[in-house]
């Protein structure tokens, strides 16, 4: 309104002496408007953001010799005083919330491991008797492979008196960026049960060096004293 009032047609020869508006009721910012809104009245609910009426005005603007810039964003602030701030306060909020996120999200690429793994108790199931007179517990083990290339693996236990026993095969591979779900058994004398469940530390090993630590629970019945 500051600039376009009055409205009025407009030859390129009278723009410098003539006291009408910019805005030259040319009335194509109505025409190329696809919900036919008259943008002059203001922004509308039925506004898509094509900006399709900018670019008509800024053709007619070059036409009659006028600056571009009649139909655009801009503040109400910017409007009256006729200068455009561009580091308001929410322009700084806005930029450092992304900086966190951006060096967030780095970090965690930088911090991230190459292998994931999971252990959980088999469903269902608590702990078998054995013939030979030990107890075992059966596990379901997730892995995860983030990298380009195959990975072997294998689960050894950190607790004393309790081995690991791999279901079907005596190490893990993992195709490059794959997952992996396997079986395995923990196995201890029942002699040495001392008390009905205790922790369990397992180590995984990839080419012979640890890379992971994981806790779970061992389950047995305490065997009785002679």
């Amino acid at each position: 309104y500051v600039r376009g009032e009055p409205r009025g047609p407009l030859r390129k020869s009278q723009a410098e002496i003539s006291p009408k508006g910019d805005c030259v009721d040319c009335s194509l910012c109505v025409q190329v408007c696809p919900t036919g809104i008259d943008i002059r009245n203001g922004i509308q609910m039925e506004c898509v953001n094509c900006t399709a009426c900018i670019d008509a005005c800024d053709e007619v603007m070059l036409k009659v010799d006028r600056p571009k810039g009649l139909i655009r964003y801009a503040s109400e602030n910017s409007i009256q005083k006729g200068v455009q701030k561009l580091m308001t306060t929410r322009v700084k909020a806005y930029s450092l919330v992304l900086i966190v996120l951006i060096l967030g999200f780095v970090s965690l690429i930088a911090t991230r491991e190459d292998l994931e793994a999971t252990v959980t108790r088999f469903p269902g199931m608590t702990y078998q008797m054995r013939d030979n007179g030990t107890v075992s517990n059966l596990y379901q083990i997730t892995l995860i492979n983030k990298t380009f290339q195959e990975q072997s693996v294998n689960l050894q236990s950190l607790s004393e008196d309790v081995s690991v026993e791999l279901v079907g095969t005596s190490n893990l591979v993992l195709q490059p960026q794959s997952k992996v779900e396997g079986r395995f058994f923990l196995v201890k004398n029942q002699t040495k049960v001392s008390v009905p469940q205790e922790k369990v530390n397992l180590s995984l090993i990839h080419e012979g060096e640890e890379i992971d630590q994981i806790n779970t629970s061992f389950m047995a019945p305490v065997a009785k004293k002679q």
